[in-house]
């Protein structure tokens, strides 16, 4: 898979070597640009909304291909944590075969606080331990994470 530039687009062309029935590529949704800064470009919460409708996708039909996506964003993992930067998957019968990562053109966006070398120090606790997930589900693992390290 090869990849270029060209300005806020990526070129993606290459050749599939092995025999398929079904082939595509596919690449997270592009960054939401918005009017204000804070809610601009944030990484997807998970891979469920980063690929929902995704105008990212091409489906292959022959060993030769050639794509132009949106540059993609980011997104989490489920464990709310660990960032995924924007990445180009290739997939051949329903497994990703390649995957090519980008360079994550908003480092410093993330939906949690990014903290210092001392986290502790200057976040509290739950924000280093606690899901980014919705409201119900952060309040349970709040209230276990109280619980199992005794903060009242």
């Amino acid at each position: 898979m090869n990849i270029q530039f060209k300005g806020n687009k990526v070129v993606i062309t290459g050749k599939i070597t092995q025999a398929f029935s079904k082939a595509k590529l596919l690449a997270a949704n592009p960054i939401d640009r918005m009017s204000n800064y804070a809610g601009s470009g944030l990484p997807f919460p998970c891979y469920d909304i980063a690929f929902d409708n995704t105008p990212n996708i091409k489906h292959i039909n022959e060993s030769n291909y050639a794509a132009t996506f949106e540059y993609p964003n980011s997104f989490y993992m489920p464990n709310g944590r660990d960032k995924v930067p924007p990445t180009i998957y290739l997939s051949i019968d329903d497994n990703i075969i390649e995957t090519k990562e980008l360079p994550d053109l908003l480092p410093l966006k993330t939906l949690t606080h990014r903290g210092t070398t001392n986290r502790e120090r200057f976040v509290s606790y739950k924000y280093n331990n606690l899901p980014i997930k919705n409201q119900d589900e952060v309040m349970i693992a709040y209230k276990n994470m109280k619980i199992t390290e005794n903060i009242f």
